[in-house]
């Protein structure tokens, strides 16, 4: 394949040194250039031309001809996406940009649009309008209907947030925006939100997760006490789980049940608030089960903190509860008796 190459290097120049003239030709280019870099993106030729064929593909991608800015998106999109050498300038990445702002905002593009963006994320390249772009790639996890353009955008969240070079800061600030739509309307959106935090928990370096941990706790314990889904509740307590795994293990790789006093202190606290809600109430609880079955026999170390309070919501809460079940079964024998 080096011959080939070596000779649409050339078909690539300028017209007046050997250069493709004409539109039909200069496509054919476009399509052979991005079949190279989508299958042999490795080859050494390629490395060697690779400032003048990408330069052409760019080039095409300003064309006014709909056939030759189809074919350089597509070639462009190949050298982004599989070659690791390739690293576009400031200009070329921008208007890259530009066009995954619009397949965005275009209902059937949206796939093709966070594919690409993903491989910039990747190449680290850093531009202003990435930040505004990548909200919008969070609305889509959210709200989007289609489940692959949901997965999509969860995965291009997840990789700018580890990889993507930013501060703390940054990072808290988008983070943020994920755990302020565990509340979205519908279940699907939802559990979008939740598996990437779970992958969050998972995927995170440890002193970041650090740095953030209480903030995900409180916000997914909340959300715990108010779902009224029952697989998004499910997940929560995957993600819990996974949060005090993380934390109480930290860099030694042994769990230790002491780093998990934290949660304990929030869960004692909600548990001995008269005026708490009763989903709270039954929130705290549920942790309290999450953080035994966690920490095994070290368990115990909390019991004489946690377990009184417990056991005395617990004596209140029954009794209500019967109550409410046995209204709500008088009410049904009523109506079968009225018919």
């Amino acid at each position: 394949l080096e011959p080939v190459v070596d000779r649409v290097a050339i078909l690539a120049g300028d017209p007046d040194q050997g250069g493709a003239a004409g539109t039909p030709l200069q496509g054919q280019v476009l399509e052979v250039l991005g079949s190279l870099f989508k299958n042999y993106a490795d080859l050494y030729a390629l490395r060697r031309h690779v400032e003048v064929v990408s330069g052409y593909m760019f080039k095409h991608m300003r064309s006014t001809r709909t056939e030759l800015l189809a074919k350089s998106f597509k070639s462009v999109s190949a050298i982004i996406r599989h070659c690791r050498f390739f690293k576009p300038s400031k200009e070329q990445a921008s208007l890259l940009m530009s066009f995954v702002i619009q397949m965005l905002s275009e209902r059937g593009r949206e796939a093709m649009g966070l594919r690409l963006f993903k491989s910039i994320v990747v190449k680290k390249l850093v531009l202003p309008e990435i930040y505004d772009a990548i909200k919008t790639a969070g609305k889509l996890m959210i709200q989007s209907r289609d489940k692959q353009v949901r997965r999509l955008s969860a995965e291009l969240t997840l990789t700018f947030l580890i990889e993507y070079p930013m501060g703390e800061a940054r990072v808290r600030s988008h983070v943020n925006f994920v755990l302020n739509n565990l509340g979205y309307n519908q279940p699907d959106g939802r559990k979008a939100v939740i598996e990437l935090l779970h992958q969050i928990v998972m995927k995170f370096p440890l002193p970041l997760i650090q740095n953030i941990h209480e903030l995900l706790f409180l916000k997914l314990v909340l959300r715990l006490g108010n779902d009224t889904d029952s697989t998004c509740r499910g997940m929560i307590v995957e993600v819990l789980t996974a949060l005090f795994h993380k934390i109480a293990k930290g860099d030694t790789g042994k769990f230790r049940p002491g780093q998990l006093k934290c949660y304990a202190a929030y869960v004692h606290k909600w548990l001995t608030t008269p005026e708490g809600s009763l989903a709270l109430h039954s929130a705290a609880a549920q942790v309290c089960g999450l953080l035994a079955k966690a920490c095994g026999h070290g368990a115990s170390m909390y019991t004489p903190q946690l377990l009184p309070p417990l056991l005395e919501k617990a004596a209140k809460l029954l009794p209500r509860r019967k109550k409410n079940s046995n209204k709500r079964s008088g009410g049904a024998e009523g109506e079968d008796e009225e018919d």
